[in-house]
């Protein structure tokens, strides 16, 4: 339900996508489809709030594939540090890893509520922005290096 952010196409030509809603526990998902005109299909990847406390993340906002194939995005609320802190994850091998969760810094300084999924440079640098938090909580734009 709700699917945010753009289509990406992997290698085998599957459209892989998030929706803020929806999967096991109506947290958000992300989403395969197999185009095969009227007999397209399409299958759940990964279930959000699916880590004690949602640490994983919920409401994810969008991705994009990442040079290995691996789909990288943000979900708006969730993390380890705070319930609506929010996450920037990478999907892989049908496992998801918090790459980093917001509101780790005292006051959210560090940002909250990623929004608009990320993008990502040639060197595998991941940008986006949150829509509070911040020094001066309004927000931020970050860059995580893996």
């Amino acid at each position: 339900m709700f699917p945010r952010g753009p289509l990406s196409i992997d290698a085998s030509g599957h459209l892989i996508g998030s929706t803020q809603e929806g999967g096991r526990r109506g947290s958000g998902t992300i989403f395969q489809i197999t185009p095969k005109g009227e007999k397209s299909s399409e299958k759940v990847l990964y279930s959000f709030c699916s880590m004690k406390h949602c640490a994983d993340g919920s409401l994810p906002q969008g991705g994009v594939l990442d040079q290995n194939g691996d789909f990288v995005g943000v979900a708006r609320q969730g993390g380890a540090n705070s319930t609506t802190g929010g996450t920037v994850f990478k999907f892989h091998d049908d496992s998801l890893l918090v790459m980093y969760s917001f509101c780790a810094e005292n006051a959210c300084t560090d940002g909250q509520n990623p929004v608009t999924g990320v993008a990502l440079d040639a060197s595998g640098d991941v940008f986006g922005v949150t829509q509070g938090g911040g020094v001066n909580f309004n927000g931020s734009v970050f860059e995580l290096t893996p």
